[in-house]
Formats: structure tokens, sequence, C-alpha cells
């Protein structure tokens, strides 16, 4: 459809539509039931849409409170275009409640109004992944993978699998292994299976992982990939190549030089995951480069294509005659972020002012894209230019309070780890928007949310009451549940919500939030005790033991009272002279935290603590302690090159704080 109908087409059509909607003709539901074409359009026309998201804004409120009287295939269309623009939110509770009257009435037929019962299923988990049992879930899907629709519904299952979590090897296996064995002469349904499996090895589903399938599903794109003749599709057979562990041929590596030209931003961003997962399997960042593993011929044939992806993206970035779309840049900026590519400045320069050239242009979608590449990038940098423009188009939405949280949660964590405050009046929206759609948020996203407020010191008292109520605690007991198996997730549901509770506890007292979390830190004690970078912190400890007298007024690894992790403990006696950390009985007057955050801590651009150890640094002050942070650019320049000059600084330090 998107072929058939041209971008001229489209503004007329556009232009007819709210000429139609001026006129009141929407205000009956039997018209408004006439829009599921137009939804359709959203989805298949995504590119023109996500340049003209105000049409999208107005045919979405169109069917405000309609929805109950929609039949099931506008309900999910309409689902599956909320998905991405985020509002309004009320649109988006009544889009749920609607798929849970359908599936209810109907869950135990094959079909739900010409919409199969899978597809109802995986939307309504798209929305509330706890809306079902997981339970029920996995013997719904046991039993769909035996039945006659299960072929024709691979995405609603693959959706499922995603939206709960599912750890269950033996499902995903089955539905990757019969999957493959139906499209293995599709290529590019293939192709698609491939994107699928490398998916699923995040966080949320255990880091699946299949060697088997991974080596089917490769072999198969190797045998496909000079087949290909439109630039796109070799891009993602490439990337994808790599992505799954396979070698990359210098036939491929010719043909890849030959479509080079052609790569949009799009192709240059997909190949850059894939780059990105075959450095990882070669162990590159993780040894040092004389040590390296796997230089062979492929290692090199990766560094050539890595290197010919930096050039093109600069070259697209920099060519005159491109008028470039924020989308555009959005993924090229994360063309850099995805495989943490090494770039002169220029590179970073250009883009950053590309992207302000074009922020007047900026709508919610873009933002979202925006937001996500700068909060992945690698080396971390703050673009506060970039970021307060961000910061006012949200300010500027008319109906920002329309906005679904997940609108905004990659501009809050992008914020919160470059340690740069967004604002009251947007931390205001953000938390009435938490508030607001908490119930149908995953528990981890709603406790990592309040984090993110509580660094900037604003956690109004009535989320606070929300998220520590019975009822919530109940929803966070339930997903560990859920999550059995998932050791990975449940270790960070459990350590992210201590953390949001050592916030309330300390930052918050008035507030009346107990710590209840006394006992799962002393079982994970040893994770806790944070280490340091092994070289700086090395040179820092050699120091402080030479200016203080010796290792025993030095404790490393030490906790403060609700759990800090503390790099280097100093110990002073009323007079301000250190105390011998070492014997028992001896109780400091004050305590000073030292430490030692490496480079890669701290914002490259603007040379800022990223949020989260600043937020460290805030919680050990509020229990009592004096906290030197050892700058390593300072440590490193050439006011501190040798002991003597290191020794002297400390001394008058510690010296200066014991005053």
């Amino acid at each position: 459809m998107s072929l058939l109908i041209s971008d001229r087409m489209m503004v007329r059509l556009c232009e007819k539509f709210r000429s139609m909607v001026d006129e009141g003709w929407y205000e009956d539901v039997e018209n408004v039931r006439t829009l599921k074409k137009l939804l359709s359009l959203v989805l298949n026309k995504a590119d023109w849409h996500s340049e003209n998201q105000d049409h999208v804004k107005l045919l979405l409120h169109q069917h405000l409170g309609k929805v109950a009287n929609l039949r099931p295939i506008h309900v999910t269309l309409l689902s599956k275009v909320m998905k991405t623009y985020c509002q309004p939110a009320q649109l988006d509770e009544e889009v749920y409640e609607r798929l849970c009257e359908l599936f209810a009435r109907d869950k135990e037929t094959a079909e739900i109004g010409g919409i199969s019962n899978i597809s109802v299923l995986s939307l309504i988990l798209e929305n509330k992944n706890l809306a079902i049992p997981i339970k029920e879930v996995e013997t719904r899907l046991r039993r769909f993978l035996k039945s006659d629709q299960f072929l024709g519904n691979l995405g609603a299952f693959y959706s499922i699998i995603k939206s709960v979590g599912l750890i269950d090897k033996r499902i995903i296996d089955d539905f990757f292994s019969i999957s493959l064995d139906y499209v293995e002469k599709e290529r590019i349904e293939v192709r698609n299976l491939g994107i699928k499996l490398n998916i699923l090895g995040g966080l949320h589903n255990g880091f699946y992982k299949n060697k088997d399938i991974e080596q089917k599903i490769s072999r198969i794109l190797e045998s496909n990939i000079l087949d290909s003749y439109k630039p796109g599709d070799f891009a993602e057979h490439l990337s994808l190549i790599m992505s799954l562990g396979g070698n990359v041929s210098e036939e491929m590596k010719d043909k890849f030089v030959s479509c080079l030209p052609q790569f949009n931003a799009y192709h240059l961003m997909s190949l850059s995951r894939g780059i990105r997962d075959k450095m990882w399997e070669q162990n590159r960042g993780r040894q040092g480069i004389k040590h390296r593993a796997h230089q062979d011929t492929n290692y090199h044939l990766v560094d050539e294509i890595s290197v010919a992806v930096s050039k093109a993206s600069f070259n697209l970035l920099t060519d005159e005659r491109r008028k470039l779309s924020l989308l555009e840049l959005s993924f090229l900026l994360r063309n850099l972020t995805e495989r943490s590519a090494s770039c002169d400045e220029s590179y970073y320069f250009v883009i950053k002012k590309r992207l302000l050239e074009e922020m007047p242009k900026m709508q919610m979608l873009h933002s979202q894209h925006i937001s996500k590449s700068l909060r992945i990038m690698s080396p971390f940098m703050e673009f506060p230019e970039l970021t307060d423009c961000l910061l006012q188009f949200y300010q500027g939405v008319s109906d920002i309070q329309d906005v679904h949280v997940r609108g905004f949660l990659r501009f809050m964590n992008f914020c919160y780890k470059s340690n740069h405050r967004p604002g009251n009046n947007f931390l205001d929206i953000f938390a009435k928007a938490l508030f607001r759609d908490m119930e149908k948020v995953p528990g981890l996203c709603v406790v990592e949310a309040g984090i993110l407020l509580a660094a900037f010191n604003h956690f109004p008292e009535f989320l606070a009451q929300d998220i520590f109520s019975s009822s919530f605690m109940s929803k966070l007991d339930l997903e560990l549940k859920q999550a059995t198996g998932n050791r990975n997730y449940t270790h960070q549901l459990r350590y992210k919500l201590m953390v949001l509770n050592r916030c309330l506890v300390l930052q918050f007292p008035e507030y009346g939030v107990p710590w209840f979390h006394e006992a799962y830190c002393k079982e994970n004690l040893q994770f806790l005790r944070s280490t340091t970078n092994s070289q700086l912190g090395a040179e820092v400890y050699e120091e402080l033991c030479n200016a203080l007298g010796g290792w025993r007024y030095v404790k490393s690894k030490s906790v403060s009272r609700y759990y800090n992790p503390v790099h280097y403990e100093i110990g002073l006696d009323e007079s301000g002279s250190p105390v011998d950390l070492y014997t028992d009985g001896v109780v400091p007057d004050r305590r000073i935290a030292v430490q030692v955050y490496a480079d890669i801590g701290y914002t490259q651009d603007t040379k800022r603590l990223q949020g989260d150890l600043v937020q460290n640094n805030l919680h050990l002050s509020l229990q009592g302690w004096q906290v030197l942070t050892i700058n390593p650019f300072s440590w490193k320049s050439m006011y501190l090159s040798d002991s003597q000059a290191r020794k002297q600084y400390l001394q008058e330090t510690v010296q200066a704080m014991s005053a």
C-alpha cells in the first residue's frame, strides 16, 4: 500500500481528513469506523507519518470515547499505532479495556471478530505484561504451538514471549525451530526471524541463546546475501550475519563496498549493530590490543567494514545536497552509539549542529529516537545545548499532559545519566504521568523511574505513597515470581528497589518510608562493595597511604550505614588526625569517603560526573560522610604529574576537610 500512495497524495488525503474533522464528520461512531484504513496507512507509510505527526495525533483523537463501539480489527490497529505515538494516554486506557473485554468474551475461540485470539492476547500483554498469570500464558503458548493458527501468527507469538519476559527455553526453542522450518525458503522471513532471535538476547528474556538456531539462520543468510539486490536488504543480512556469529567473506565485503554509496542513515545504523555484536564476540574491549583473540582474516574484514561505515556516515552527514530529517539524524547518531565508534570530534560537532538546526521541526517521535541515541552513547556525552532544546520542546507541547509516561522515559534516563537537571515543570509532568500510568508499566520500569526523580530531589509524596503501598509491592512480588529462573532480571529488580528505598529514607525522611532492605544488603554485601578502576584506584590508594602514614589509615571497599559503596575510607579523630581503621573498638569521629571514578564515569564533553555516581556521593553526604572525589582528568594532569605533587595534594585536601 505504501508504494501505491505517493507523499503528494498523502498531503491531499490529510487535508481532506482535516476538513472533515472541522465539519464534525467523526462525531458519529459509524463514521469513526471508516478510519481503520487511515490507521493502516500510519503503519504502512511509517516514514511519512513520522514527519507528519500532527495528522496522526488528530486521527487518534477522533477515537476518544468511541473505542467501546469499534470492531476488533479496528481496536488492534489502534493499539499498534498507540504503542508508537504514546498519546493521548486516555485513548491508551480505552483501547486496553476494549481488548480485555474482547478477550474475556471469546478467549476460548480461535478468532475474535476476524482477529486471531493470540493476536488480541499479544496486544493485551504489550499494554500490561502482568495482565494474565505467566503459567496461563505458558499453557496457551504450548497449546498454540500445536494449532493450525500458529504459522499465521508468528509475530503475535513472538510479541508475547518478549512482553512477558518468557524464559521457558523449551517454548522459545520450539517457536524458532518450527518457524524456521516453515520460512526457510522465504529470504525476507528468515531475515525477520533472525532479527527476532537477536532481540531476545537481552535481560528481560534471561539473555536467551540458541547456538544451533543461530548457526542455521546464519548459514541461510550467508547463502542468500549475495542475491540481495536492494541495499537495505543487503545491509540487514550482513548485520545479522555478524550478530549471529557468522563470518564475513571477501565476496560479502566486495558487495558491501559496491552498495556503500547507496546506504541511507538507517542502513548504516543497522550495520553498526552487527559490527557491535561481532566485536563483542571477538572480545574487543575486554582484552588489551596485543592479546585480543581471533585476529584472523575475519577480524580485519570487520575492522574494514567499521571504518567504511564511519566514513560513509560522515560523508552523508556533511553532504550539503542531502536534506536529512530529524529521524535520519537520530539514526546517524545511533550509528555511533551502537558500536562505540572512535570518531573525530568534528563528527560530534557536525551532528550536534545539524540536530540543532532541525529542532524547530521536532515532534514527539523524533524526541524519543534522539533521546534513545543519546542515552546509549559511548563514550557518553552531555550535549547541554541539545538537551536544553529537547527540554524546551517537551515544555512547548500543548497537550503534554496527554502523553503516556513511555514518551518521557528515554529523555529522563539521559538527563539522569548526564546529570543534567530538566527543571521542575518537566519533573512535575513526568511524576504525574508515572503516577497515572504505573499500573500498566513493568514494575522494574516504575522503580527505575522513581530513582530518576529522586536523583533530582523531586519525588512527590503522592507517588511515594503509591509506590510503597501494599498494592504495588504485591505487583513486584508477582513480577519476581513470574521471573523465577531469570536471575539477572530478579537481581536488577531487587537491587533497584533497594536503591529507591534508600533514596526515600535519606532524601525524603518526612515521608516516613521505612528501611526494609537490611537483610538484602547483608546477603549481597560482596556485590555492594564497589570496586574502582584498577590502575587509577591503585595509584590513589598508594598515594593515600604515603600521605597519611601507612595502610592502616586507609580502608578499601567499605560501605556506609545504608550500604553505599565507599572506595577508600579515612577516619579522623576529634583533633582531625587520621585513626587506625584496623584496630578493634576504634570509632572515628568523622569519616571521609575517597571516591575514585574512572573517566568513563564522566561526560566526555563537559567532564561532569554521571548521575548515578553523583547520587551515591549525595547519599554518603546525607549519612554524615565527607566526600572527596578524585577527578581522573586532574589526577593525570601536569599539575599532579609526580608522586610528591599527588601526596601533597591529598595531604592538603584531607587537612582542609578535617578543619
